[in-house]
């Protein structure tokens, strides 16, 4: 079986989509607001306001506009259109048309009655069974994969053979345009794979090229442009909660040879009262890549898989409220830390767009311990935490601010060292500049012990302050951060599935002539160390979120449970740390 597949497109159904003017209208203001990076935030608001007439209420995760998100939170564009029959779609990219895509189908009150071809890939019909599926839920829908050509048949009949109830039509579907779609159910029901789950798809696409669109989809070049400094976007893995994993894996084993992956900790991971198992599965790469291609390159497919093994915790309310299927979707970007800033300034400045998990600040580092490798006591160090807190160096007593300098760290050991019985003062005298780097690194030092010298200092603080996660593999680095919810509805403690976007640095070998040695798609590993990070982030997260809605209510018992989560998810976060 070829393994030859590529990532193609994300479809994702929503309840009612605006007008593409509307949308083009926004394009305008994303372009304006590219030209205002240098000003401050709330003269860019203001001129918004005056060029545009664009004024947002306070940005709220919940009953955003996925569109609006994408457009005025990341600099995406609309680069095709469809309407007609009741529903409405756009496509959209980011400013490289190869890399990743997100089509978006929503129900419209529109009469318009299409003349283009009449594709089953865009009927009502399909919307309802999403939501039928889904108790009435918006969500990713459809994962595309690109194949190639001949394996629309191949993979027909296999699902023939083996999973027939899978299957969504008789046969391949095929199209005047030269395409080839063959589309199936992701899921069972049930574990003896009797009953098929009519919500999320699998959508094969065979095509000479690679962005030709869907069939009735008209291409358009946005009237706005690509923002200059956008960030191209790839795609790196789409993960799912299912009922039945084994049931699940084996029916991606049976029809497109993908195997299993990688575990996460045996497979079982827990926290608080939660426990879930977590696979990868994916197909099976044989060739090297180019170091420079690693970036774009969307051969290697991930599934990473989860089910729930207890009643409680994030992934069990998500299957419970949501049923089966997409829970995140993982992206690759360029540059991270420039990623984030500038996604957190767009949501900031339009309130649309991305918010992204917290992570607390002692899965980076805290200035909670004396040096190891001094013989300073603990009373004197305390005196040294003292005078930082009083010169204004600390966030908490343990949390040094990230733009504090040298000069400040090294002037308040000195007002320190005054303080102290003689004895003390030469023991810090003979460590100082053990314990000025000792200080400094404390906003990143369980980071640091990780990977060293590897990054710059800068590096570091950039990584804090965007509340990026850190893994290695061997000498590749894996950046990640999770975005909070989308397609998240107004009521309270609900689950909805959200965004992940990473940078991979893969390690380079080099001949002895100089040269680049080729290295594996999807280098840099699969963020094992963060995973049981990420899952405490999410509860802790919700946490929070119920201790808000509590105190919103009132309601004393409700707050006192809440704060007994936090406090111990915190407590297990700080165990997780690098």
């Amino acid at each position: 079986m070829c393994t030859s597949f590529q990532y193609g497109h994300v479809h994702a159904y929503v309840h009612n989509i605006q007008s593409f003017e509307h949308y083009f209208h926004l394009e305008k203001i994303s372009q304006f607001v590219e030209t205002q990076e240098a000003e401050p935030i709330s003269e860019v608001q203001e001129k918004c306001n005056v060029h545009f007439s664009y004024v947002s209420d306070s940005y709220q995760p919940e009953g955003q506009d996925l569109v609006e998100q994408f457009i005025l939170g990341l600099g995406w564009r609309i680069i095709g259109t469809w309407e007609g029959n009741g529903v409405r779609t756009v496509v959209l990219s980011s400013n490289d048309k190869n890399g990743a895509k997100f089509i978006i189908t929503g129900k419209t009150n529109s009469n318009v009655l299409s003349h283009r071809e009449l594709s089953p890939i865009f009927h009502e019909n399909l919307l309802q069974s999403f939501f039928d599926e889904h108790n009435g839920r918006e969500g990713f829908a459809v994962l595309s994969l690109q194949v190639p050509t001949g394996y629309c048949d191949v993979l027909f009949e296999r699902y023939n053979a083996h999973h027939k109830l899978l299957l969504q039509h008789d046969k391949v579907q095929e199209f005047s345009n030269g395409m080839k779609v063959l589309q199936v159910y992701g899921f069972y029901k049930d574990d003896r794979n009797t009953i098929p789950d009519r919500g999320t798809s699998y959508r094969f696409i065979e095509s000479d090229d690679h962005c030709k669109p869907l069939p009735g989809i008209v291409l358009r070049e946005p009237i706005a442009g690509f923002p200059g400094k956008g960030a191209p976007v790839y795609s790196d893995h789409w993960a799912s909660n299912v009922f039945f994993r084994d049931a699940f894996l084996n029916v991606l084993q049976e029809t497109l040879d993908f195997i299993p992956k990688i575990n996460f900790n045996a497979g079982i991971v827990s926290a608080g009262e939660a426990t879930i198992e977590s696979v990868v599965i994916g197909n099976t790469i044989e060739k090297h890549i180019s170091p420079f291609e690693a970036l774009e390159d969307q051969s290697q497919i991930y599934f990473p898989t989860t089910t729930a093994l207890s009643e409680a915790g994030h992934v069990y309310d998500f299957l419970k409220q949501y049923g089966q299927g997409v829970q995140h979707l993982a992206n690759r970007v360029p540059d991270i830390v420039k990623f984030v800033t500038k996604a957190n300034r767009l949501r900031t400045i339009t309130n649309k767009g991305f918010r992204f998990v917290s992570i607390p600040r002692s899965y980076y580092g805290t200035l909670a311990t004396v040096p190891k490798d001094t013989c300073i006591s603990t009373s004197a160090f305390s005196v040294i935490q003292d005078v930082l807190q009083n010169t204004g160096c600390l966030l908490t007593p343990h949390d040094l601010l990230l733009d504090v300098s040298e000069v400040q760290i090294r002037n308040a050991i000195k007002i320190s060292m005054q303080k102290l019985p003689r004895d003390e003062y030469f023991d810090i005298s003979s460590k100082f500049e053990t314990l000025v780097q000792h200080i400094l690194r404390s906003p990143y030092s369980n980071l640091f012990g990780v990977l060293g010298d590897r990054i710059s200092r800068k590096k570091y603080l950039e990584i804090v302050r965007c509340n990026i996660l850190v893994d290695i593999q061997g000498e590749d680095i894996l950046y990640q951060i999770f975005t909070v919810p989308v397609l998240l509805p107004v009521e309270p403690g609900s689950e909805a599935p959200f965004l992940e976007f990473i940078e991979r640095v893969c390690y380079v070998e080099k001949t002895s002539e100089g040269d680049c040695l080729p290295v594996r798609p999807g280098c840099g590993g699969f963020g094992i160390r963060n995973f049981l990070t990420l899952f405490l982030s999410v509860e802790l997260n919700n946490a929070l979120s119920l201790k808000r809605l509590a105190e919103q209510e009132r309601n004393v018992a409700l707050e006192r449970n809440a704060n007994l989560r936090i406090r111990s998810l915190c407590d297990q976060l700080n165990e997780a740390n690098p």
